[in-house]
Formats: structure tokens, C-alpha cells, sequence
């Protein structure tokens, strides 16, 4: 919805834009176009076309109902309790306010939507970040910097793979900020990103343009003997299936990744590695998107036993839509941009 519409429309405007709106077809206008230029939505567009119709002053009428209880004062104090924890439920913020003042003037949970968003202070879903040291910054952007002008066809040749756990009773929060547009990264208004931990499954998995590899759960502890083990038995059906005669094989930092036994793994495989993928960049890997997709297909399905999380979990891998797949792959060349133009920072991962 366009920002006018939040807001009072001045007569004037109103007048003229209902005129628009009578003439449009005599001077060949949509009322796309009259919305795109008057930043008035099209809805209200047609609102405005028949008050002009039925009363070209425009005037406003006397409107019926309540008055407003509030006054600048309240405004401000809601302002500031939104700034102190942006954090905090509407309920809470009103049941705050509230408390001490008399009677008639308590404001509603609906009152206090009205005032928040007329400051400009929505409800947004948080920012999760994950930290980054100088070194990952300088690491990042300069592997940003060797693959940022790399095209599709070196992308669609790219094993992305990738170990998640799965939890039992892993759910969605539905956490949210009060904040204005655009402070999406502010730190103060982000959600650090923590290990949880609980009962649940291991998962590799793998994928490319092309399609899946094949979901493995693992049971224990994974060190680098028994990761070369799982890459020896895995990865030659995957290349065949998915018609990569020698990928290249995306993967993070961690330690059992980069022993010497799964470096002659990969060597006898006939797997390139990427040069320098930087540690802690969960935004550079498009197999997190994926996990992210494929685990809330598997938790809407409600798993009550870790048996029936398994097999939901190896279903939903086999039913990912390979346009879903794609579009995740076609990102990645725009975040290495965005991470060369943030010098290494966060992206809007």
C-alpha cells in the first residue's frame, strides 16, 4: 500500500485527483498510472472518484463516533515506551500506559496500532544476525570479490551442501519489532541467532540447479573419517543423477570438513572446492534458504515421535519444487554484490 494512504489527504489533492480519475478515459490515463504518480492507491482512487461525482468541493463531513481521548502527550509516551524495548507486545505497552491514568482516558490496543503507525513504527519480524569478527568481514568480502562476477553456468555446476539438526517441538516464535522502515539492521532492534538444543536428527543433504542429492540422517557424532566416509558413498549416485561429472562442492568451515582425509576424498571424487569460503556466512550458501523452506514443511506436519520426524523429513526432501530450488541459486550472484557493497557486512539475508 502506498505511504498516502496511511495518512490525511489534503483537499486539494483530493479535488484533484477525484478530476483525474472522472477524465482518465478522455485523456487515455490508467489508474495505475494515476496512483503511481499521486502515490494514492487505486482502492482509494475509485473512492475519490465518486466523491468528486457526488460533491466536487470535496468537503469533509462531520464524522459520528468517540472523540479521541489521546493527546500529544500520550503520543509521545507511547513513542518512548516503543524506543525503550521495541520488543514488546501491544498489550503490554497499553496495559503500561494504562496503569494509573484515569478512566476515560485508557486507550485501546486498537489506539495504540493507530498512533504507532501514524509515527511510522510497524511491527516487522526481527532481523536474525549471526556475529562477524573483523576477520570474517575482511574474509567475506573477499570471497565476495573472487566470485561476485561469476555467471549462471558456473553456479548451476555447484554441489551446496550442508549438515542441519532437526528438532522435535522446534516451532516459529512469531517474535516481532515495532521499528520504522528501513532500521531493519539496526543492532539494537536484531535477534542474535543461538545453538538450540533437543532431542532430534542429524541431516547432510546436498543440492544443485539441477535437483536434490540424497538426504542422509546421522546418527551420533560426526568426525572427519566418518564425513569422507558419508561424501565416498553419497557423492558418486549424486553425480550421476544430477549429470555432474566433477562439481564443484560448496560447503562451511567447519573442522571435519577440512581434514586431510576428506580433502582425498574429495580429491579421489573428482570434486573441486570452492577457494576460501569465509566462516560464519550462513547467507553466502543457498542450501540454509533451502533448510529453512524444507524444515517448515516437515514441522507443519506436526512430528510427535523422532521416527515420524525422519520420515516426514526424507518425504518433503524428495517433494522440493525445483523452480523453489532455482530461484535460491539465482540469488546468490546479487548477495556477493551486496556483500561487496556492504564491505563485507551483513546482507539482508
Amino acid at each position: 500500500m502506498n505511504e498516502n494512504s496511511h495518512h490525511y489527504i489534503p483537499q486539494h489533492l483530493r479535488i484533484a485527483a477525484g478530476l483525474r480519475m472522472t477524465l482518465r478515459w478522455k485523456n487515455k490515463e490508467s489508474v495505475a498510472d494515476i496512483s503511481r504518480e499521486t502515490g494514492i492507491s487505486r482502492s482509494h482512487l475509485y473512492i475519490l472518484e465518486k466523491k468528486y461525482l457526488d460533491d466536487p468541493t470535496m468537503e469533509v463531513e462531520e464524522r459520528p463516533g468517540r472523540p479521541r481521548i489521546y493527546d500529544e502527550h500520550t503520543e509521545r509516551r507511547i513513542v518512548r515506551q516503543i524506543n525503550k524495548d521495541p520488543f514488546e507486545s501491544a498489550s503490554c505497552i497499553v496495559k503500561d500506559i494504562n496503569t494509573g491514568m484515569e478512566e476515560e482516558k485508557k486507550i485501546s490496543t486498537r489506539t495504540f496500532y493507530r498512533i504507532a503507525h501514524k509515527k511510522g513504527l510497524r511491527s516487522y519480524r526481527p532481523y536474525y544476525r549471526f556475529d562477524l569478527t573483523p576477520d570474517h568481514i575482511e574474509a567475506r568480502l573477499t570471497y565476495a570479490l573472487n566470485y561476485q562476477n561469476k555467471d549462471m553456468r558456473f553456479w548451476k555446476n555447484v554441489l551446496f551442501a550442508d549438515e542441519i539438526k532437526l528438532r522435535l517441538g522446534d516451532k516459529d516464535t512469531r517474535k516481532r519489532v515495532r521499528r520504522l522502515r528501513g532500521h531493519r539492521k539496526d543492532l539494537r532492534l536484531t535477534v542474535r541467532l543461538r545453538k538450540t538444543y533437543g532431542a532430534g536428527i542429524m541431516f547432510w543433504g546436498c543440492f544443485s540447479w539441477r535437483g536434490v542429492g540424497t538426504l542422509i540422517p546421522v546418527e551420533g557424532s560426526i568426525n572427519g573419517d566418518r564425513y569422507a566416509e558419508l561424501l565416498e558413498n553419497v557423492i558418486p549416485q549424486t553425480k550421476r543423477n544430477l549429470n555432474m561429472p566433477s562439481p564443484y562442492l560448496l560447503q562451511d568451515k567447519a573442522s571435519v570438513h577440512m581434514t586431510q582425509r576428506v580433502f582425498e576424498a574429495r580429491t579421489n571424487l573428482n570434486i573441486k572446492s570452492l577457494e576460501n569460503y569465509p566462516a560464519n556466512s550462513p547467507d553466502l550458501n543457498p542450501i540454509e534458504e533451502l533448510w529453512s523452506f524444507w524444515k517448515s514443511k516437515v514441522m507443519a506436519r506436526e512430528p510427535k515421535t523422532l521416527q515420524q520426524l525422519q520420515t516426514y523429513a526424507l518425504q518433503e526432501w524428495t517433494n522440493l519444487p525445483l523452480e523453489k530450488l532455482r530461484r535460491f541459486i539465482k540469488r546468490l550472484p546479487n548477495t556477493l554484490k551486496e556483500v561487496v557493497s556492504m564491505n563485507g557486512e551483513y546482507t539482508h539475508y
